[in-house]
């Protein structure tokens, strides 16, 4: 490697580590977008370096919304001249943060899914449904930007969905249980069908047919919780409490329809839902809208329309600042 590449190779991976340590410095975001434009040498070993960087597990980089909103105002770019190629959502993002130099978009794109590609052995991508047969003939159906690793053993069947939502139809097999991991909630059942779901920090699991056991993972261990039946749920919070209640059964599998069924439910869970089926980011700025409860049946074919109604429902408004990136927002 020539020297100025390894100086640009150290500069990147620096840069990326005091973004770790201050997410919200508008400056740090600043120099990277110069250093960015400075050469394509800098350009190439910042995708290095965030690769490597999010394969060794790293956390993912949160930044606040003003500091996004704010960076964009401060340091405008020319977008006249990028042309977005058809590739992985990965590539996509990539591109959009290295080439396009937009420093502060790094902390809503690059979240640990990064790698999904790489980690899962099913992958879906945005607005996209695919029914997948398993290698003991259940069946998996992914829902939008959902990805599901596979580890079965001769005693085992166990799954982790890492991203998005899966309804599973299961063989039947009394001697290997049928296992799925999804953030902190595990799903276990012999022969049956259920649903579960990764939104943000939060996890559910939705019972269709038959019984599942759930419990809960906390620091490696599984901790004991309800038995499912049909028309049954078990959810963790984000402040990890722990909850079930009943649906129609019907419900639970709406979104093979392209309907979000929401039944007071908080608004990050359904932007993040819509989201998956379009080509860019929604966002929801403020912790109190976030948290807010909304009830409705929104359609996913279109879901910029589904976002603006759910504004007008809320009061809110919508934000279209930074290319690629939808945010609702309290006025």
């Amino acid at each position: 490697m020539k020297d100025h590449e390894t100086e640009s190779a150290k500069r990147a991976m620096e840069i990326l580590l005091e973004m770790e340590e201050r997410p919200d410095d508008a400056i740090i975001a600043r120099d990277l977008d110069l250093w960015l434009k400075d050469s394509e040498d800098n350009r190439m070993a910042w995708e290095k370096a965030v690769e490597t960087y999010y394969g060794l597990g790293e956390p993912a980089l949160y930044g606040s919304d003003a500091l996004i909103e704010e960076a964009y105002v401060e340091a405008p770019l020319d977008f006249s001249t990028f042309e977005p190629k058809r590739s992985s959502k990965k590539r996509r993002v990539l591109l959009f943060c290295s080439a396009m130099g937009l420093a502060a978009s790094l902390s809503v794109f690059f979240l640990p899914s990064v790698l999904m590609s790489i980690r899962s052995d099913y992958q879906t991508k945005t607005a996209e449904i695919e029914r997948v047969i398993l290698p003991d003939g259940s069946t998996a159906r992914l829902g939008p930007e959902s990805a599901l690793k596979v580890d079965y053993s001769d005693n085992t069947r166990d799954l982790i969905l890492l991203a998005g939502e899966a309804y599973f139809e299961v063989a039947p097999n009394a001697e290997r249980p049928f296992s799925v991991l999804a953030g902190d909630i595990q799903a276990t059942a012999v022969g049956t069908a259920f649903n579960i779901s990764l939104d943000g920090p939060s996890a559910q699991v939705s019972v269709t047919e038959g019984i599942v056991r759930v419990e809960r993972q906390r620091q490696e261990k599984l901790l004991d919780a309800p038995r499912l039946v049909a028309g049954e749920w078990a959810a963790i919070a984000p402040d990890a409490t722990f909850a079930r209640g009943e649906s129609e059964v019907n419900e639970m599998t709406d979104w093979f329809d392209g309907r979000i069924l929401a039944r007071n439910r908080p608004v990050y869970e359904i932007v993040e839902e819509l989201g998956r089926h379009f080509e860019g980011r929604f966002r929801v700025s403020g912790a109190a809208l976030k948290e807010r409860r909304i009830t409705g049946v929104y359609y996913t074919e279109n879901p910029e329309q589904a976002l603006e109604s759910i504004a007008e429902s809320l009061g809110a408004e919508i934000s279209t600042m930074i290319p690629g990136i939808i945010t609702l927002k309290a006025n």
